[in-house]
C-alpha cells in the first residue's frame, strides 16, 4: 500500500483540505471563536507570520530608538523607514559601539524579515494569478467575450488604453506610477525645501533608488519627515516594482524568441536523433512533447522524471493507466470517497 504523505504536496494537500473542512465545521457547530482562530492561524500561519514579525521588529527599534537612543517620535519613526528601505541618509546616526552593533543586527535581521515579506507577497499574488486562471478556465467563450467588453468599454480612459496595450501592460502601468511618485515628490519638496526643478529632481530619484547620499534630508523638518515616511516605501516599492517589470519584459521577450525558433527549426534528421533518446526507430507524440517542453524551458528533465514516478505510485497495478481503484488505494480513500490521512 502506498500511503499518502509520500507523494509530492503540491498534489496533495490533504492537511490543509482538512484543516479548512474543520473550520467549517466548528463554524457550524458554533464552537468557541478561540479554537477556529487557533485553527484559522494554523492554516494560514504562513502569510499571518510575515506581519506579526515585522510589527515585533518596529515595535522593538521603536522602543530602542526612543528609550534608548533618545529619539523623539517622529526622528525615531524616520529612522526606521531610513533604515528599512536602505536608504540611508546619514542624518541621523549611532552613537558609539553599542548602538552601532545594535544597528548592524537590526539591519541583518530587517533585510531577512523583508526578504519572508517579499516571499510571503509573491506566493499570494501567484496564488491570486491562479484563481484567475481558473475562474477565466471555467468561463464559456461568451462569458469571456463579456467580461473583456465589461473591462475595456467601461471604465477610465487608462484602464482601457491598459487593456489595449497587450505585453506592454505591466511596462504601462508600473512606468506610469513611476513618473505619478516621481511628480508628486518633485512637488512637494521643490516647495517645502525651496528647492528648483533639477534639485527636487535629483533629491526624488536619489530616494527612489535608495542610493540617500545624505547631501539634502527631510531632517529636521517635522512636517517633510512625516510626507518621507510614507513617501519613501512608496517610491523604493514603485522603483522595485519598476525595474522588475522591465527585467521580466526583456525576459519574456527572449524567452518567447526562442519559444519561436525553437518551434519553427526545421526537422532535421540530426534534430530527430536528438529528440531520440530512447534509441527507438520512431519518434512517438509523447516523445516529442517532452522533448519540446524541455527545450521551451517549460520543464526540466529531472521535472519529468518526478512526474513520471509521481505516476508510477499511483498506478498501483501497474497498467499504464490510472483507474479510480488506482486513486482509491494510493490516496487511502473509502469507498464513501472520505480521506484517511
Amino acid at each position: 500500500m502506498v500511503h499518502a504523505p509520500s507523494l509530492p504536496v503540491e498534489m496533495l494537500d490533504i492537511n490543509r483540505e482538512e484543516q479548512k473542512r474543520r473550520v467549517r465545521e466548528l463554524r457550524s457547530q458554533g464552537s468557541c471563536s478561540c479554537e477556529r482562530a487557533l485553527l484559522f492561524f494554523s492554516i494560514h500561519r504562513f502569510r499571518l507570520l510575515a506581519p506579526l514579525l515585522m510589527s515585533i521588529y518596529f515595535v522593538v527599534g521603536m522602543i530602542v530608538f526612543t528609550v534608548w537612543w533618545d529619539l523623539s517620535g517622529i526622528d525615531a519613526l524616520y529612522f526606521f523607514v531610513v533604515t528599512v528601505t536602505t536608504i540611508g541618509y546619514g542624518d541621523i546616526l549611532p552613537n558609539g559601539y553599542g548602538q552601532q552593533a545594535f544597528t548592524a543586527c537590526y539591519i541583518l535581521i530587517g533585510l531577512v524579515l523583508l526578504g519572508y515579506m517579499m516571499t510571503v507577497l509573491a506566493v499570494f499574488i501567484t496564488d491570486r494569478h491562479q484563481k484567475l486562471i481558473t475562474k477565466a478556465s471555467n468561463m464559456t467563450e461568451e462569458q469571456l467575450e463579456e467580461e473583456t467588453f465589461r473591462r475595456t468599454h467601461h471604465g477610465f480612459i487608462l484602464s482601457r488604453l491598459y487593456y489595449r496595450l497587450g505585453a506592454y501592460r505591466r511596462l504601462f502601468a508600473v512606468g506610469l506610477a513611476l513618473l505619478a511618485t516621481l511628480g508628486v515628490g518633485m512637488l512637494f519638496y521643490g516647495l517645502v525645501f525651496d528647492l528648483n526643478f533639477w534639485e527636487a529632481f535629483y533629491f526624488c530619484v536619489v530616494t527612489m533608488s535608495t542610493v540617500g547620499y545624505g547631501d539634502i534630508s527631510a531632517y529636521p523638518n517635522v512636517g517633510a519627515q512625516w510626507f518621507s515616511v510614507f513617501y519613501m516605501f512608496v517610491a523604493t516599492v514603485v522603483t522595485g516594482t519598476c525595474l522588475g517589470a522591465v527585467a521580466d519584459y526583456f525576459a519574456t521577450r527572449q524567452s518567447t524568441t526562442a519559444a519561436k525558433n525553437a518551434l519553427e527549426r526545421a526537422l532535421t534528421p540530426e534534430y530527430l536523433a536528438e529528440m531520440n533518446q530512447d534509441g527507438k526507430d520512431e519518434i512517438t507524440y509523447l516523445d516529442f512533447l517532452q522533448f519540446m517542453l524541455i527545450k521551451l524551458k517549460h520543464c526540466t528533465n529531472d521535472d519529468l522524471k518526478k512526474i513520471r514516478k509521481t505516476f508510477t505510485t499511483l498506478d498501483i497495478d501497474n497498467s499504464g493507466s490510472l483507474t479510480v481503484d488506482d486513486l482509491r488505494a494510493a490516496f487511502n480513500v473509502g469507498e464513501s470517497g472520505e480521506i484517511h490521512v
